[in-house]
């Protein structure tokens, strides 16, 4: 449960990470971006699906102090998190992102820091879960997977 987590964030840093690399770029690489664009939505995507119907549900079954409250915050933030990167997507359709390439580039420079952000608020979780339980095995893998990808 958590080493799937963990892939799926890995992929998604290699996802931004390259889109970061294509928006470093002068000239607007409207067919990379549109793809990168497309390949984080659906990883995150497939993230949010894995958390909220695997990971979720599985680890609050056993949570408590901590670790429970951990949770339940991830969970309350996930509409949000939702709502900002939707905002995102609306406000930069792939047409208009010619128009205005500094805009957008400023702009998804400070979405992936979102993104970041909540894949550093899951490896808290990780890191706690490897201290406990049934999954402690797994997440302490995940999170040694984790670790070197989320950071450089």
């Amino acid at each position: 449960m958590w080493k799937e987590l963990a892939r799926l964030n890995e992929e998604l840093v290699v996802a931004m990470q390259n889109h970061r690399d294509v928006c470093d770029g002068a000239i607007v690489d409207l067919p990379t971006i549109a793809s990168l664009r497309w390949r984080i939505a659906g990883i995150s995507r497939q993230r949010l699906d894995h958390l909220n119907n695997t990971v979720l549900p599985t680890a609050e079954a056993t949570a408590t102090g901590e670790f429970a409250r951990r949770l339940q915050a991830l969970k309350e933030s996930t509409p949000a998190y939702r709502q900002q990167i939707s905002a995102f997507l609306a406000a930069w359709p792939t047409a208009a992102i010619p128009g205005d390439w500094a805009g957008y580039r400023s702009e998804s420079l400070a979405i992936l820091a979102v993104i970041q952000r909540r894949l550093a608020d899951e490896n808290v979780l990780m890191q706690l879960a490897a201290r406990r339980g049934s999954h402690a095995g797994d997440a302490r893998e995940a999170v040694a997977s984790l670790r070197a990808e989320l950071w450089r």
